[in-house]
């Protein structure tokens, strides 16, 4: 189903008791097995999707979150961006409900690619990730996005060589609140994981094979 507009309405959902992220946990272990935790089992479909878009080396990319972290699923991209911003090696920013900061963060970074995190309805399973093409995006103005966000990447990529993405998390609840909802904290934890294992990957030199 193609995405229209990013996720600005309200819906029903169960609230977590904790607030934020619901953090990974220790599973059970088998007698013969070490016990060790379970680390956010990363699945094929959203490892296959951050591959193919951060095709460059992470330093050469820009993370900017947007949303309200007031509203519940609306704080993803916010909290995703300021859990990035911690790990060396990643530029992220959290714009809020202003992504016209955006423009400020290119100019200061000049990234190769400039991807937007936030939560969104296109109709998918909760806390479903997806690319959302720019063209794809409503042209009109949202409840919390003061600037339109195909108006704005249209700016930034005449302004600067920059490729501008955007990631799609299915939200499920937009109420008024703190936490994310388990579906969508689960996908946070993937995300992070993948940034993490990306970083470690692109960190280790590689193996020259004997002569």
């Amino acid at each position: 189903m193609t995405c229209t507009s990013w996720y600005r309405r309200s819906s029903t959902g169960i609230r977590p008791r904790s607030p934020w992220l619901w953090r990974c946990w220790y599973g059970p272990t088998t007698p013969a097995s070490p016990v060790r935790p379970i680390f956010c089992r990363l699945s094929s479909l959203v490892a296959e999707l951050l591959t193919e878009l951060f095709t460059d080396r992470l330093p050469e990319s820009l993370l900017v979150g947007l949303g309200n972290p007031l509203r519940r699923d609306d704080g993803v991209g916010p909290y995703l961006a300021e859990e990035l911003a911690k790990l060396s090696g990643i530029r992220s920013e959290n714009a809020g409900d202003r992504p016209e900061r955006a423009i400020d963060f290119a100019a200061r970074h000049r990234p190769r690619q400039l991807v937007f995190l936030d939560a969104a309805d296109f109709g998918g399973r909760p806390g479903e990730l997806r690319r959302i093409d720019p063209s794809e995006l409503s042209s009109r103005s949202l409840s919390s996005h003061r600037l339109p966000l195909p108006a704005l990447i249209a700016w930034i990529e005449a302004e600067y060589p920059t490729r501008c993405f955007c990631l799609g998390i299915q939200a499920v609840d937009m109420q008024l609140g703190e936490g994310l909802t388990p579906a969508v904290a689960a996908t946070t934890a993937e995300l992070l994981d993948w940034f993490a294992r990306r970083l470690e990957m692109e960190r280790t030199p590689p193996v020259t094979p004997p002569a």
